[in-house]
């Protein structure tokens, strides 16, 4: 989603309302910042995709009796 600034405003019937939201006392974060906090969450669901992933497979391997990871791999 592009940043409040980047948004067009042709839907914004008050200017001082985007002007309220930008500046509310804190300074914007930088470039790098956003980009580090974006980095940070994409990790933590990509960390989260993967122990689940974990679960289901041990959880599939106590269904079938064996031991986990002792199955076929699928790769794509």
């Amino acid at each position: 989603m592009p940043l409040a600034g980047q948004m067009s405003t042709a839907c914004v019937p008050d200017w001082g309302y985007n002007n309220r939201m930008e500046n509310d006392g804190k300074p914007r974060p930088s470039r790098e910042e956003v980009r580090r906090a974006r980095q940070a969450e994409a990790l933590r669901a990509n960390l989260q995709r993967r122990k689940q992933q974990v679960r289901e497979r041990e959880d599939a391997s106590k269904r079938d009796g064996g031991p986990a990871g002792s199955g076929p791999v699928s790769r794509k």
